[in-house]
């Protein structure tokens, strides 16, 4: 790549390469120290386009030799080298990447081109379904958009987001915003918003969220509920182990623990035994205890968990 010395005024903006307001602590930073990497401008036939550094050419008011780095090719080369030079860290978010995929398909590409050149500078799989996921994230609530922004959430949670009717994902964002809700809670509620709409449609949903918030729920009530909505199995699953854990406790200082996170599927299963911890290794249990576990395991498997 060629670098040049330009006059500020020759260096343009554009609506395409930037969404984020000018960070004055960026302008300020580089006053005082200087520019420690070039800028990058792409050469759109006569113009030069500015595609990284829309901050710190703020310092260079009136300058006339600002250095930069010169990107030539088609739009999305240079769409590239700002995916490139802005993700490397992977803090710039979906919304952004969704954003670049977005302006780029409207510039006729094709979705494959797209996927191979773009994707992965992202930090993303290079494939048509994620191309797809992100052109979709542009229809999003803008409440909801928000609030996975500023939980910096993966593909996945905008996987689930998108598939959900307008509507819904309203409801979704109030809720999110009044309990302030994590990330992993804020998954686990689109998760039941999804298999109430399956059954009963998008108004029905949305309603049963609203009558759920109007009744001033707790943030861990609330929860109760949607957990409960989200993963029935869990639930009967939940049940038969207290049943049986109760059966254990019967017959001396014995207990039973399963757990399973909700970013994975694995599951441990444990019986205490005062301060010791003995899991599924069968050799050193008792008959008794044996029983016990192969008994919970089916449980488990049963309930296809």
């Amino acid at each position: 790549m060629k670098v040049l010395l330009l006059h500020e005024e020759d260096i343009k903006k554009d609506a395409r390469f930037f969404t984020r307001p000018v960070n004055e602590a960026v302008v300020e930073d580089v006053r005082r120290n200087g520019l420690l990497n070039p800028l990058a401008v792409w050469r759109e036939g006569e113009r030069y386009v500015l595609i990284d550094g829309y901050s710190r050419v703020e310092a260079f008011k009136h300058e006339t030799n600002i250095p930069v780095v010169l990107v030539e090719g088609s739009l999305l080369d240079a769409m590239r080298e700002r995916c490139r030079r802005n993700f490397w860290d992977k803090s710039r978010g979906m919304r952004e990447a969704a954003q670049s995929v977005c302006i780029v398909l409207e510039a006729n590409f094709s979705v494959e081109e797209v996927a191979s050149h773009l994707l992965p500078p992202c930090g993303l799989e290079p494939s048509v379904e994620v191309v797809n996921i992100l052109a979709r994230v542009k229809d999003l609530d803008p409440v909801l958009a928000s609030v996975l922004e500023k939980r910096r959430a993966t593909l996945k949670f905008y996987e689930w987001a998108v598939f959900l009717p307008r509507e819904i994902q309203a409801a979704v964002a109030r809720a999110a915003e009044k309990y302030n809700l994590s990330i992993s809670r804020v998954r686990l509620l689109m998760e039941a918003a999804a298999n109430i709409y399956d059954r009963q449609g998008a108004a029905e949903t949305a309603a049963w969220l609203d009558k759920l918030m109007r009744e001033e729920h707790s943030s861990c009530m609330f929860m109760y509920y949607v957990e409960r909505m989200a993963r029935p199995r869990l639930w009967a699953v939940n049940e038969a182990l207290d049943k049986l854990d109760l059966e254990v406790r019967k017959r001396g200082p014995f207990k039973l623990r399963w757990d399973r996170t909700l970013e994975s599927d694995e599951v441990v299963l444990e019986v205490h035994y005062g301060s010791k911890v003995a899991q599924k290794n069968l050799s050193e249990l008792t008959p008794w205890l044996k029983e016990v576990l192969e008994r919970a395991w089916r449980i488990l498997r049963d309930k296809k968990v």
